[in-house]
């Protein structure tokens, strides 16, 4: 796929080749102008004060940079304020005072009414100062001003300003005088026109110790003045001329020389930098660093320009802040500014390549091969090599008539295998092994409707098994497993029924884990392969499964140092769990959760390097931080390419973007350790700015004041915009408020009391600045709860209580003495009551007793009542028991009855009128049946009778010797026939011989027995035998 944007490039030439004759530094420098808010792109002086401002001067106005907003100082007709707004030269004394020089005289900043106050008002002088120059501070505190109407000194204890006036002005052009700096035992350097002079600071002499040499320039001018001078580490003044020479003058040995510089039409600013090292700016031809130890000159490039010029390319003043940021203004094109601590990053931008003849659009593949050769696949440019020294490239590009070149020039894939074979998957180009001795390359293509062939035209990632077998990515085509030795080739595509096959055919990224399977990355899920069963086993999106993969489209993969699987997708990082068989988001809602993850590599420490659309980031498993580096950190641009990275032997990390590569050690990335500055920039109170010389004192507002906003800001200009903070105010706030990178904290309807408002922040890397700044403020309570109010209402409280207590203590007196004669009244009026009451009392004491003894014989009444109910209840109890057995008794008799009258009856109807033909012995038969049931009948009359003689109260029980199975056998055979009658037999069977005789009443035992007899036959039906055992 080509991308959009095209860069041309031959390679980094300015780097490898020129580095031979000239030595190069990259700083990625940014870009201040008028469109950010300075007031003029003309900067002639810059400064960093005491809190961390940066300040700038210009040719309109004074600007102050806090590194998100520029604040202008101008005049504005105030007679107290420096009635110029041509900035020439910026300082800040031993007592961080900041002093402006103009060509109008001298400001001193005032931080209580954050203006610059004109010198000549402060000191109640009218010197003309006219054009400031330069501005010095001697050892006793003193400050000197060099104009151009001669030397002036304030001093600041006494409030006083005086000219100086060396002592032979004659031979020194006293209204020249264009810098002046301090010597070692207090006397002062001072360059006028051509030449440099010492001015004794006892003795106001002066004396001529160098003179510049004359030449002739472009525009005939063969005067040479000095324009800045420095003093470095040794005490050695270095000075920039008009005709952009360097002069070097020894103070110790009093030897004044000119240095070997490239030829530069005007050397605009001289800069010590460290003990080693100055910085020079030049008109034209922009920024050196000069090396005073080996005499060795630098070049300071624009990282970020094409050109690699910085700003315009003339740098007019230069100053290192102390974060080591270096800062230059420009004539007409603002400010340029960056760090000088080099973060680690090491770019290849193709944007300033000197070779035209090779296009490409993006670093697509990068390897650093066994023999230390670096590999560069381009999108569009073809291959380009490096040798190990890195001194010289070559480049192998598609020739259409050499079938040995490279098979196309969008190069995606370059992979060195265990045998050390170079092989080159490319886009339309398919598959290609590079020849070392021959330079030339032999392609691997698709062959169509060929089972044994390449399975497509699109190699985008290649990897190698435990075999030496190689497995080809393609988008679109699936995976294909390729033998180099047989040349055999198996394709694996997803089937149309889904069974056992890749989960997709787009493919982003392969690779293997741990235990040897491969696993594919693809647009529809992840698919892991086991090579040797040949099973697949795919993972998508599951919404209800909180295991599954959250996001389908996973873009990159990779198994780290300790076995962790983890997958780049378009929404973030994911790590795999071999125990559970399952996903989750690392870390869930950071801030590479929205991201699209295009590769990753890991350092020797175990951090994870992840390359995105959106920065590189740093990660660390374990704690689960994150860092993110972006184009102001040295990166080629904040996009990078997918899977276009590697990791070296010497673990140096490489990463491709659209605008060339990064490369770099994870050990030599810096560390920003500097506390940040912070600093409460405004206060609105109602929405109005709070006076700028008020911040610093104890305010206090009117209670309907109560809606206040704070803004601040955190002096840390090395990736400004990830410097965060943290707010709270005292006396509402109990924790912390975490802003993030917001820099306004806003309350509204603040209740009266005392408030402390304190702000903190930490820089880019995360380096808190613990103390941070405070505002103190009261809001005043409203009249009615004010001390004042309260005392005045508890004086009337307290008033109204000893009124009210006056008053109600006169008004008792008044009522007792009436009350007393009520009371005596009204005790004669009780007596006589209570007399009466006393007789009545013992009247119906009298009358109690009475109704006490009626009382007693009623209760005594009613229990002998309640006694005779409860005999009269039970008597009705027990009658209804009789009747109810009674009942039950009539009935029994009167079924015991029906059978033997049955008997009587069937038994007379058979010999009725039948006498004559009926045998004698069978009518006695009949006889002596209807006598037994006639004698039946009898005895359960006789049975009844004692019965209802029972139920009456005079039965008397006949207790008689009787045999008991004589009994049995009687009443067994009174009811033979009704059992009969019903299919039953009855029989008899005597467990033993029974012969006991016993005391009972014959009839009533007759009657047991009976009952029991009869009540089992009426309960049986059917053919029964019932057997009586005895």
């Amino acid at each position: 796929m080509k991308y959009i944007i095209t860069i041309y490039i031959a390679f980094f030439l300015v780097f490898f080749c020129q580095a031979q004759k000239e030595d190069f530094a990259y700083y990625a420098f940014k870009q201040l102008t008028s469109e950010n808010g300075l007031s003029q792109s003309a900067i002639s002086a810059i400064i960093q004060d005491s809190d961390g401002f940066m300040w700038f001067g210009s040719f309109n106005g004074i600007n102050r940079y806090d590194g998100y907003n520029i604040k202008v100082y101008k005049y504005n007709n105030d007679s107290s304020v420096l009635n110029s707004n041509f900035i020439l030269e910026l300082f800040l004394d031993s007592k961080n005072n900041l002093w402006a020089g103009s060509n109008n005289g001298v400001g001193l900043y005032s931080k209580l009414y954050d203006k610059f106050l004109d010198l000549n008002y402060i000191a109640n002088s009218n010197y003309d100062l006219q054009q400031v120059e330069d501005i010095l501070e001697d050892e006793f505190g003193m400050i000197w001003f060099a104009t151009t109407s001669g030397l002036y000194k304030y001093n600041i204890s006494l409030n006083k300003l005086e000219q100086i006036t060396p002592k032979n002005i004659d031979n020194f052009p006293y209204l020249k005088i264009t810098n002046i700096e301090l010597s070692v035992n207090g006397d002062f350097y001072i360059t006028a026109l051509e030449g440099l002079y010492l001015l004794s600071s006892r003795t106001l002499d002066i004396s001529k110790v160098g003179v510049f040499e004359s030449k002739n320039n472009s525009n005939g001018n063969d005067k040479e003045y000095s324009i800045t001078m420095g003093t470095d580490s040794m005490n050695n003044l270095w000075l920039g001329t008009s005709l952009g020479s360097i002069y070097k003058y020894n103070t110790s040995t009093d030897f004044f020389e000119k240095i070997n510089f490239p030829n530069a039409s005007i050397v605009s600013k001289v800069f010590p930098e460290s003990d080693s090292t100055i910085l020079i700016g030049l008109d034209i031809n922009g920024l050196y660093r000069y090396n005073i130890k080996n005499n060795k000159y630098q070049k300071i490039v624009n990282s970020t320009d094409p050109s690699g010029r910085i700003g315009n390319g003339k740098a007019v003043s230069i100053y290192i802040d102390k974060q080591k940021m270096l800062w230059v203004g420009h004539f007409q094109a603002g400010i340029s500014y960056a760090s000088t601590e080099a973060l680690g990053f090491k770019v290849v931008d193709y944007s300033i390549i000197q070779d035209k003849k090779i296009v490409i659009s993006a670093a697509s593949s990068i390897l650093k091969d066994s023999k230390g050769f670096l590999w560069l696949g381009t999108d569009g440019g073809g291959i380009i090599r490096y040798n190990p020294e890195m001194t010289d490239y070559e480049i192998f590009k598609n020739n259409p008539s050499n079938k040995q070149s490279l098979p196309h020039d969008a190069v995606l894939k370059i992979f060195e295998d265990s045998k050390k074979q170079i092989w080159i998957g490319s886009f339309r180009g398919a598959l290609a092994k590079f020849d070392e001795k021959t330079k030339t390359f032999s392609s691997i293509k698709h062959i169509e409707n060929t089972k044994n062939s390449l399975g497509f035209f699109d190699v985008r990632d290649i990897v190698e098994d435990s075999l030496g077998n190689l497995w080809l990515m393609s988008h679109g085509s699936g995976i294909t497993f390729f033998n180099p030795e047989k040349e055999q080739f198996e394709n694996y595509r997803l089937h149309e029924d889904g069974t056992n096959s890749l989960v997709n055919n787009w493919t982003f990224d392969i690779g293997y884990d741990k235990k040897g399977n491969l696993w594919i990355a693809t647009s529809k899920g992840i698919s892991r392969f086991d090579i040797k069963n040949k099973l697949f086993h795919n993972y998508i999106v599951d919404i209800d499964n909180p295991d599954s993969l959250q996001n389908d489209f996973v873009i990159c993969m990779f198994s780290d140092s300790k076995g962790r699987l983890w997958f780049g997708t378009d929404k973030g990082l994911v790590e795999y769990n071999f125990e559970q068989d399952a996903f989750k988001e690392t870390p869930k809602n950071s801030i590479i959760s929205k991201e699209s993850i295009y590769s990753i590599q890991e350092d020797t420490d175990g951090n994870l390097w992840i390359s995105s659309t959106n920065g590189l980031f740093s990660y660390n498993p374990d704690n689960e931080f994150f860092k993110r580096f972006s184009v102001t950190d040295g990166l080629q641009a904040n996009e990078f390419i997918r899977n276009s990275s590697f990791k070296d032997k010497d673990g140096v990390l490489y990463f491709g973007g659209i605008k060339g590569f990064n490369y770099f050690n994870p050990k030599d990335i810096n560390i920003n350790r500097t506390i940040p500055g912070v600093e409460i920039i405004q206060i609105d109170v109602m929405g109005k700015p709070l006076a700028s010389n008020l911040l610093p004192v104890f305010n206090k507002f009117p209670f309907d004041k109560n809606f206040l906003s704070f803004s601040f800001v955190a002096l840390n200009f090395i990736s400004t915009e990830k410097n965060e903070f943290k707010y709270k105010l005292e006396g509402l706030d109990i924790d912390w408020h975490n802003a993030g990178t917001e820099r306004k904290a806003v309350y509204t309807s603040l209740p009266y009391g005392k408030y402390t408002f304190r702000v903190i922040a930490c820089n880019n890397d995360g380096v808190w600045n613990e103390i941070g700044k405070s505002f103190s403020f009261e809001i005043s309570p409203p009249w009615y709860a004010t001390w004042l109010f309260r005392i005045l209402l508890a004086f009337f409280i307290f008033g109204s209580f000893v009124a009210f207590y006056l008053y109600k203590t006169k008004n008792i007196k008044q009522q007792k003495t009436i009350l007393e004669h009520n009371v005596k009244q009204r005790t004669q009026e009780l007596k006589e009551a209570n007399q009466f009451l006393e007789n009545k009392n013992i009247e119906i004491e009298l009358r109690n007793t009475i109704l006490n003894e009626k009382q007693l014989k009623i209760e005594q009444q009613t229990q002998a009542l309640i006694a005779q109910k409860e005999e009269i209840v039970a008597m009705n109890e027990n009658l209804h028991e009789l009747v109810t057995t009674k009942d039950k008794m009539l009935s029994i008799i009167a079924h015991d009855l029906k059978n033997p009258m049955g008997a009587v009856i069937g038994l007379t109807e058979l010999i009725l009128g039948k006498v004559k033909d009926t045998p004698v012995d069978k009518i006695e038969k009949f006889i002596s049946l209807i006598n037994q049931s006639t004698i039946n009948a009898h005895t359960l009359l006789e049975n009844l009778l004692t019965w209802a003689r029972a139920q009456t109260g005079n039965i008397k029980l006949e207790i008689q010797n009787q045999q008991l199975n004589k009994i049995i056998d009687q009443n067994v055979s009174l009811l033979t026939e009704s059992a009969f009658k019903k299919n039953i037999t009855l029989q008899i069977c005597y467990t033993e011989k029974i012969d006991y005789f016993v005391n009972i009443d014959f009839n009533t035992v007759s009657t047991i027995v009976r009952n029991i007899i009869s009540n089992a036959i009426k309960i049986h039906s059917g053919r029964w035998y019932h057997y009586c055992k005895c």
